[in-house]
């Protein structure tokens, strides 16, 4: 694609994800995260659904307390 919105990448990590490509869907996300683009809601679910649907647990979890810690606890306060 020659430009790429939130709605694009959500759309590959949850497809990658209902196919059981955790470890894709996880390297897409994070290339989402350095090509600057901010994950949203949807693409969160997605990614913790790629993990669930590959069993990557561990994956998962420290993705919760990244989540966590940098895109809700810091606009807790707003």
């Amino acid at each position: 694609m020659n430009e790429r919105s939130i709605v694009s990448w959500t759309s590959v990590i949850v497809g990658l994800a209902m196919h059981g490509r955790g470890l894709q869907a996880v390297s897409l996300f994070q290339q989402m995260i350095r090509d600057g683009v901010a994950p949203d809601d949807v693409v969160f679910i997605g990614l913790l659904s790629a993990c669930s649907h590959s069993g990557l647990v561990q994956e998962a979890v420290k993705f919760v307390q990244k989540i966590a810690k940098l895109y809700y606890l810091a606009n807790s306060d707003k």
